[in-house]
């Protein structure tokens, strides 16, 4: 199945940038109730969790501290070692998911908000040799702050200075199971979450994100974008801080075969 052009492998790879990673930390942390809902999902205490593109290890270090056994996969060998930096307990792997091998077999596997960047001809055939035989998938989706009254605006400037300029609205959950990867999804809306962050890290967080690595935006451009952002959000009463929601939903579905 074709996936749309701004998911492509070239474009994913952004997320190996430096810029990237040093910035990962300003992006909203996955909530308690993200968390407890994966720990929960299979009913088993010690579940073997492969975390696909686990970034810094946001999904994998907590649930490896809730006691299951998880291996973190990420292409970039900076997420890598930031991951590792923060904890020991993962068992973090540097490789492309269409590519990975692993002797163990695994209950559960979890992409949050990686599975569309991966070739999905090879990394599903990959999921599925190193999955048991009752495994499930999740599928985490959401996590962006929404700022009340400022959504389209701040979306305008995300088009205008992005620069990945394919973008076009797309469900991967839907994606996927008309393209025959997964079946019976079941797509559970997690509880909104009020956050409050430092008006910088705020602005940090989009360098962290596809289209606004600082590797590849020209410095004028990228200083305009972060100006303009400050200039609006000052504009609406945010001077230190910012406030708004976060949402996120987890689809549990099986590997189709």
């Amino acid at each position: 199945m074709n996936k749309p052009e701004h998911l492509s492998k070239a474009i994913g790879d952004q997320f190996s940038d430096k810029s990237v990673v040093e910035n990962y930390g300003y992006r909203p942390e996955y909530t308690p109730d993200v968390i407890q809902f994966l720990s929960n999902s299979l009913q088993l205490e010690n579940m073997s969790v492969l975390d696909v593109g686990t970034g810094t290890g946001e999904i994998a270090i907590p649930l490896a501290q809730l006691g299951h056994c998880v291996t973190g996969v990420d292409p970039s060998v900076e997420m890598i070692k930031a991951a590792t930096a923060k904890n020991a307990d993962v068992d973090f792997k540097q490789s492309y998911i269409e590519s990975f091998e692993s002797p163990q077999a695994f209950d559960l596997i979890v992409a949050a908000n990686s599975i569309h960047w991966t070739d999905w001809d090879r990394a599903f055939p990959a999921l599925r040799a190193v999955a048991k035989p009752n495994a499930r998938f999740a599928i985490i989706t959401g996590g962006d702050i929404a700022i009340e009254g400022l959504q389209d605006e701040i979306l305008a400037l995300v088009k205008a200075f992005s620069t990945t300029k394919t973008f076009k609205p797309y469900n991967v959950v839907t994606m996927l199971t008309k393209g025959g990867y997964i079946e019976a999804p079941l797509t559970t809306e997690m509880p909104v979450s009020l956050v409050e962050q430092n008006i910088d890290h705020y602005i940090s967080s989009f360098h962290a994100r596809n289209g606004f690595s600082l590797d590849r935006m020209v410095p004028e451009q990228a200083e305009a974008f972060d100006t303009k952002l400050r200039r609006l959000l000052i504009k609406h009463g945010f001077n230190e801080t910012v406030k708004g929601t976060v949402s996120y939903k987890v689809t549990l579905a099986e590997l189709a075969h």
